[in-house]
């Protein structure tokens, strides 16, 4: 042996750090409520805290199948998508004086309600119907619709046999068919917050004759209309309406005589990404403030919003019905163990969740005198070239001008005929209504296009995800771009410039391929340079990462990767930039990536 005092000391060295492990103590924790617990999916969540331990390490939370339900990491709680079994383990992480520790509990998920209600029994002759029934966070301008196993008689369905209802009666609307379903569209955009039932009479039928037999219905509960404002009041107070102290940022009870201070009026903004949750903010603050709930008192506060795409659980609400239009307030730090509660007019609190007037809310439209709405604009970057990055231009910003009241800043996308740059919006409420924008010749600002007006979408597909679109213009027409809900897939419209409409191609959708496993399909956009029909789509949970597609010619599908780099990525992006959707534009000279301002 050529060296045995090295040897000496790397053995006494792996002594040294054996006795170090073993010196560590054990520790244990375990959940509140322990073995197997059944819930109904319409439940829609779950917490169970696990507790105890000496150690100072943090407990963390994993499921055992993330395709029956989702297990926030941070709080534990659990999030419902179907049926089936799930075991969630907690672990406390090990420190320098304990082991780590770990738990587990297994919740049974079923489908309780449908096996109560007969209305869930679908008749043999009705495929598939939406939305779907006892869902409690329906946005706005999704499709109300039905179809059946084979084509529809036309002639049996109309305001009479196909209606949809709320407290105060029947909505009114237009049916538009396909060939074997039927689509309402009410004739004023649904109210956020509401309960809806849908009715289908027993006469409906199709072309055989064949009829459904019995009247069938269901329900759905819309989500927050984001461009409202709401006051806010308990069940045990009506004459006090939550408020915010506009020095301090905590939260107060005000007089309800003043409805119309800003600081009394809220707004329910959805979180991109985390199904369910919301940002509540307050007429009376920036827009990059939002309720927080703070975790030593209990209370709550305004606080900014540091990550749009990854906020503090602290900041993100659940808005839940309980009866005759009253809600509770919960916590995404808290889970549905705490809710918002206040007592005799005192400054709201989380507390232990129960059945008392004090933690049942009323939300009342106001309106919203004197708008904090900040002027969007849209910042632009460039691809680099011979690199795999885009650039954000310092300083440039495209403003927005005359947007109409009622447009949907959450779905747009842009478009370059070679001739000028456009920028759509879809109508808010709506699923085939859209506005354009025109670039001015400094290419400074969109300005609404009056003369163009509303542009319709017809034949839309049953399965069309309409809650985000992408454009193109492939050098001899304008096409609009939808993701299908079912498969890796785009439908194709093509603009008919006689009727000003996008109508459907009725070529099969194009397919996607080889997409990565962590492609987030909420966020994805398209562009044509010319030669090449390219697809990008980001990387989850990243601001600033995506990846790339190409149209094959040769296949006539998208491919991952295709014809040159499978991914890309941005710098310097701008701090007030909304990343939950992006446009991109070839202009003739440059590769061009944009973000709104939030």
């Amino acid at each position: 042996m050529k060296h045995p005092q090295l040897t000496l000391l790397i053995i006494f060295l792996l002594f040294l750090a054996a006795c170090t492990t073993s010196e560590k103590q054990k520790q244990s924790i375990e959940f509140k409520q322990q073995g197997t617990i059944s819930k109904s999916i319409d439940d829609i969540f779950f917490t169970n805290i696990a507790e105890g331990g000496n150690g100072i390490g943090e407990i963390s939370y994993t499921g055992s199948d993330s395709t029956i339900a989702t297990v926030d990491p941070i709080t534990g709680e659990v999030s419902f998508i179907k049926e089936g079994k799930l075991t969630v383990t907690a672990t406390k992480a090990e420190d320098s004086e304990y082991l780590s520790a770990t738990a587990r509990y297994t919740i049974l998920i079923t489908d309780q309600l449908s096996q109560q209600s007969p209305k869930q029994n679908l008749p043999p002759l009705l495929l598939s119907y939406g939305p779907a029934n006892d869902n409690a966070d329906v946005p706005l301008g999704s499709t109300i619709e039905f179809s059946l196993h084979n084509a529809l008689d036309k002639k049996t369905v109309d305001n009479t046999t196909f209606t949809i209802s709320d407290i105060n009666g029947k909505i009114e609307g237009d049916i538009v068919f396909n060939e074997n379903s039927a689509q309402f569209t009410p004739n004023n955009s649904l109210s956020g917050f509401t309960k809806y039932t849908v009715n289908l009479k027993s006469s409906i039928s199709d072309i055989a004759g064949n009829s459904l037999n019995i009247n069938f219905n269901w329900t759905f509960r819309t989500a927050a209309d984001e461009s409202k404002w709401y006051s806010l009041n308990t069940k045990a107070m009506k004459q006090q309406m939550f408020s915010i102290n506009p020095q301090s940022g905590k939260c107060s009870m005000g007089n309800s005589e003043d409805s119309s201070e800003r600081n009394q009026q809220w707004r329910f903004n959805a979180v991109y990404n985390s199904e369910g949750y919301y940002f509540i903010q307050n007429a009376g603050a920036r827009n990059n403030k939002a309720l927080s709930s703070e975790k030593l008192e209990n209370t709550c506060s305004l606080v900014n919003i540091d990550n749009m795409n990854s906020p503090d659980p602290a900041l993100l609400w659940k808005i839940s019905p309980t009866e005759n239009g009253y809600f509770k307030l919960y916590n995404r730090r808290w889970g549905a163990q705490k809710s918002l509660e206040s007592i005799d007019g005192q400054p709201p609190v989380l507390t232990d969740t129960g059945f008392s007037l004090e933690q049942q809310w009323k939300l009342s439209e106001v309106e919203n005198l004197s708008s904090n709405q900040l002027t969007k604009s849209i910042k632009n970057a460039i691809w680099v070239i011979n690199t795999l990055k885009y650039q954000f231009v310092e300083n440039a910003r495209i403003q927005i001008k005359n947007a109409p009241n009622d447009l949907d800043w959450k779905r747009w996308a842009t478009l370059d005929d070679g001739v000028q740059s456009q920028l759509f919006f879809f109508k808010r409420n709506t699923n085939n209504t859209l506005y354009s924008f025109r670039i001015n010749n400094a290419k400074t600002i969109y300005h609404f296009d009056e003369n163009i007006g509303e542009i319709k979408l017809n034949n839309i597909p049953s399965d069309a995800n309409t809650n985000s679109f992408s454009m193109i213009h492939d050098g001899s027409s304008s096409k609009l771009f939808m993701q299908s809900k079912i498969k890796d897939a785009l439908y194709q419209f093509n603009f008919d410039s006689q009727n000003k409409s996008y109508e459907l191609n009725t070529d099969r959708p194009t397919m996607i391929y080889n997409a990565p496993a962590d492609s987030d399909w909420y966020r994805w956009a398209m562009l044509h340079d010319g030669n090449n029909t390219l697809l990008y789509v980001f990387k989850k949970e990243t601001p600033d990462e995506f990846y790339q597609f190409g149209l094959n010619p040769g296949s006539q599908s998208f491919e991952y990767g295709f014809p040159s780099a499978s991914f890309l990525y941005l710098v310097d992006i701008p701090t007030d930039s909304n990343t939950n959707q992006f446009s991109m534009l070839h202009t003739g000279n440059a590769y061009e990536f944009y973000f709104l301002t939030q």
